[in-house]
């Protein structure tokens, strides 16, 4: 913890990585939701979209509690 206070390349790091997560997670989800799933495409576009935000949400909260704490 000690070397990721106040670390803006840390924070970048971790940005990075939420980031990429938070769009593979909800292409990943698309792709099963479209194979699996009776909605149409438009509800389940609207699900991801808010699928992905909720965990770019989640993941930069934690980097800024990790990082500002």
């Amino acid at each position: 913890m000690s070397r990721t206070h106040g670390s803006l390349v840390w924070a970048t790091f971790y940005g990075i990585f939420v980031a990429a997560v938070a769009i593979h997670a909800s292409i990943g989800v698309r792709n099963i939701l479209n194979e699996w799933s009776p909605l149409n495409a438009r509800g389940i576009d609207i699900f991801v979209i808010l699928f992905g935000l909720a965990l770019a949400l989640l993941g930069f909260r934690a980097i800024a509690a990790l990082v500002l704490a």
